[in-house]
C-alpha cells in the first residue's frame, strides 16, 4: 500500500497520472491552466480507457 501512497504523492506534485486501485481508475491529468486534460472512455463491458493529453 505504501507504493500507492508514494505514487499519489508524485502524481499530484508532477503533471498527473493514471492509476488503478481495485476496480477504480484514478485519473489526474494535471492543471488545465497548463493545458493538461484527460480523455476517458467507459465501454459497455465496463472497461475504462484513459489517456492524458496536452493542448
Amino acid at each position: 500500500m505504501l507504493s500507492h501512497w508514494l505514487f499519489y504523492a508524485v502524481m499530484f506534485m508532477n503533471q498527473g497520472g493514471i492509476d488503478k486501485l481495485g476496480n477504480t481508475v484514478i485519473v489526474n491529468p494535471g492543471p488545465l491552466f497548463n493545458g493538461y486534460y484527460a480523455n476517458v472512455s467507459v465501454h459497455e463491458d465496463g472497461t475504462v480507457n484513459a489517456e492524458l493529453n496536452k493542448l
